[in-house]
């Protein structure tokens, strides 16, 4: 985990889609430890003891993989065990703001590490000229990060605050209901109360690169799975 700091950013893309419309300031008033990268199939069994990717195509195989194939009750369900199982800490999803701002990590470029697509794949497991060996109709990236399918963690470089796969590998699980941005400034933004999906972030490794930008949302229903979908964590410590 990382200490992400309190700060304030723009949060959107005034050229994205309409659900990431209007850029907007959010400021994060306490600090929060963010994990510095995807929860592990090694982490996931330890705590839940299934493997709820075995099987599914392009899984993959490794524990070093993220954990996939988990909708958002299953992650749920790993976050109570795990707050169990720590007497010190309690642990949650990030939410979408939190997300956003340590994926930027101070630079606000598209990427966040970036804001060359040809540079892009030292960063992200994205879509790139290996994937198109196994999925020729592609149009890749122009650049080759090593994985057709999802990658181990910290594969490949990490961002100026030290989080992986902070774009491309998995789409992240947030604690958000999808809502659409509203045009004034938000301090601490938890996003609606109820709602009908959720928000992930990040992309996957099948995001071509005009859709790989730090600032895309995937509003998808919380019960579904996906070998695409995995998390990370915020840790709090007990008081």
């Amino acid at each position: 985990f990382i200490r992400v700091e309190p700060g304030t950013f723009l949060q959107g893309n005034a050229e994205g889609k309409l659900s990431e419309r209007p850029v907007h300031r959010v400021t994060l008033t306490r600090p929060y430890d963010l994990g510095r990268h995807e929860v592990t199939r090694k982490q996931w069994r330890l705590i839940m003891g299934t493997e709820p990717w075995k099987g599914q195509l392009y899984a993959g195989e490794g524990d070093d993989l993220p954990a996939t194939y988990v909708n958002w009750y299953d992650v749920q369900a790993f976050i109570e065990k795990l707050n169990q199982a720590d007497s010190l800490h309690r642990y949650r999803l990030p939410t979408e703001a939190e997300w956003e701002y340590a994926a930027y990590a101070g630079t606000g470029m598209k990427y966040g590490y970036t804001a060359d697509p040809d540079s892009l794949c030292v960063y992200a497991n994205i879509a790139d000229s290996t994937a198109s060996e196994v999925f020729p109709d592609w149009e890749p990236a122009p650049c080759r990060d090593g994985f057709a399918y999802s990658a181990p963690v910290e594969s490949l470089l990490p961002n100026r605050w030290g989080f992986y796969d902070m774009v491309g590998n998995v789409w992240e699980w947030t604690n958000d209901w999808f809502a659409f941005f509203p045009d004034s400034a938000l301090t601490d933004p938890v996003g609606p109360p109820t709602g009908e999906r959720k928000v992930l972030k990040g992309n996957s490794w099948d995001a071509f690169p005009e859709t790989a930008r730090i600032s895309n949302r995937f509003a998808v229903l919380p019960h579904e799975r996906s070998v695409l979908f995995g998390f990370r964590l915020v840790r709090e410590r007990r008081r």
